[in-house]
C-alpha cells in the first residue's frame, strides 16, 4: 500500500513538472500573439495626413520672411557703421616689432603688478625658490608639493598629497 502511494505521488510529481512548463509556455504564447495583433493593427492605421498649405498662402508666408530678412540685414549694417564711429578704447597692446613670447611676458608681468596692488598681504614665491620642505605640517607639505610640481618629482608630489593606502597603489599602478 505504501508502495502504491509513492508512485502515485510520484506520478502526480512527474505530471505537475511536465504540465507547469506547458501552461506557463502556453499563456506566454497567447499574450505574446495578442500583443502583435495589436501591433499589426497600429500598422494598419495611416498615419494622420499633414494639411498642405495653398500656394498663395506659402508665397505669402515667404514675402514676410524675406522682407524680415532684409529689415534685419539693414539693422545689421547700421550696427556695424555705428561700430565704426566709436572711439577705439585704448588696449594694452605692445609694440608691433615684438614677438608673442615677448608680449606674453608683457602681458603676464602686468598682470602680476596688478594682482600684487590688489593683494600685498599675500607673499609670492617665485617658483625657483620653491623648496622640498618635507610633510611634517600641512604647511610644509603644500611648500614640497609645489616644488614637487615645478621640478615634476611624481613621488614627493604623491607623498605631499597624502593620499590613502587603496588610493596610493592605484597611483603607483597608473
Amino acid at each position: 500500500m505504501a508502495s502504491t502511494k509513492t508512485k502515485i505521488g510520484l506520478a502526480a510529481v512527474f505530471a505537475a513538472g511536465v504540465t507547469t512548463p506547458l501552461v506557463l509556455q502556453h499563456q506566454a504564447n497567447t499574450r505574446l500573439r495578442g500583443e502583435n495583433a495589436r501591433l499589426r493593427a497600429e500598422l494598419a492605421v495611416p498615419p494622420p495626413v499633414q494639411p498642405v498649405p495653398s500656394e498663395t498662402a506659402e508665397l505669402e508666408r515667404l514675402r514676410r520672411e524675406h522682407e524680415e530678412l532684409l529689415r534685419l540685414r539693414g539693422q545689421v549694417t547700421q550696427l556695424r557703421q555705428q561700430l565704426a564711429k566709436q572711439p577705439k578704447a585704448p588696449t594694452n597692446a605692445v609694440g608691433e616689432g615684438r614677438n608673442k613670447a615677448d608680449d606674453r611676458r608683457a602681458f603676464e608681468l602686468e598682470n602680476a603688478r596688478t594682482l600684487l596692488e590688489k593683494s600685498p598681504e599675500i607673499p609670492m614665491i617665485p617658483a625657483k625658490e620653491f623648496r622640498n620642505a618635507g610633510y611634517a605640517t600641512p604647511l610644509a607639505s603644500f611648500h614640497t608639493m609645489n616644488w614637487a610640481a615645478a621640478n615634476r618629482d611624481t613621488n614627493a608630489m604623491f607623498k605631499a598629497i597624502g593620499l590613502e593606502p587603496e588610493a596610493r597603489t592605484r597611483a603607483d599602478e597608473l
